[in-house]
């Protein structure tokens, strides 16, 4: 209450000379400055957007989060944000002998996508860069052991996830 009785009487004491806020000494710039840092309310408010506006400071109502935390959702499925987005990616036949044709399509604004394929462990055994908006990749399962394999589809940085079973 205080802070928003000295923020009122500054701007009265304005009105009142015939001065405007690019008029105002040091010492009522210090006092502005102490309550925009130190007042969350309306004198906070108030100060700050004269500090900003007149003289200018700059102060952030940013959210306090650290690396990469406003970037972590559970409420985003890559799998239907992908589908939004008219990703779309079929994997034919499953389970496979000795190919798998990987069909795609991907929107029309994006240049470039990538399918990378890992074994059960989780070794990475093959990585294929995708283009274009339409296509497919036959991928020679000749060349690697009967098992269970997952492929990522990633597309502008998000990727989606199915399996696939190599037969002999």
């Amino acid at each position: 209450m205080n802070n928003y009785m000295e923020v009122l009487t500054l701007s009265v004491g304005m009105m009142q000379t015939g001065k405007t806020m690019s008029e105002l000494d040091s010492t009522a710039i210090a006092m502005l400055d102490d309550i925009a840092h130190s007042n969350a309310g309306t004198a906070g408010a108030q100060a700050r957007g004269w500090l900003e506006s007149y003289y200018g400071h700059h102060f952030c109502d940013c959210l306090n989060i650290t690396d990469n935390q406003g970037f972590k959702s559970a409420a985003i499925n890559p799998a239907l944000l992908n589908q939004a987005l008219g990703v779309k990616l079929t994997v034919d036949p499953n389970p496979a002998r000795e190919w798998a044709a990987f069909d795609y399509t991907l929107p029309k604004n994006t240049g470039k996508a990538v399918i990378k394929i890992t074994d059960a462990t989780g070794q990475v055994v093959k990585v294929v860069e995708v283009t274009g908006t339409q296509g497919q990749h036959v991928w020679d399962t000749r060349e690697v052991k009967p098992g269970v394999y997952f492929y990522t589809f990633i597309v502008n940085g998000i990727g989606n996830t199915a399996k696939l079973i190599i037969t002999k």
